[in-house]
């Protein structure tokens, strides 16, 4: 390691910053996946559509949220901010787990 080389605990700070860029890329993938999933499951005479909607719209707000942070967390990696870029996606991936944590009850 270069002695002026940035970290973040004892890690590349450009590495750490990428890890977790693909963890919130991941993240915002799957609620994405998962707002499509409720959708197909869930398809049936007996459940009206506005229940469905209803279920499965947390998850479609998560995904847009997430991929909105990922954007600005892949712009500041872009720019050599490693560490903010790092701290965005890592309070993007809270915040959302939290929204779920706190609709889904």
């Amino acid at each position: 390691m270069e002695t002026g080389e940035v970290t973040i605990g004892g890690f590349p700070a450009k590495k750490v910053s990428l890890i977790a860029l693909i963890v919130l890329l991941i993240h915002a993938s799957l609620n994405l996946a998962g707002y499509y999933q409720a959708g197909y499951q869930l398809v049936s005479p007996l459940i009206p559509r506005e229940i469905i909607d209803q279920l499965a719209t947390p998850y479609l707000k998560i995904a847009v949220i997430g991929f909105i942070v990922l954007f600005i967390a892949l712009l500041l990696h872009c720019f050599s901010r490693y560490r903010s870029a790092f701290i965005i996606s890592i309070i993007g991936i809270a915040v959302s787990e939290t929204y779920v944590a706190l609709t889904m009850r």
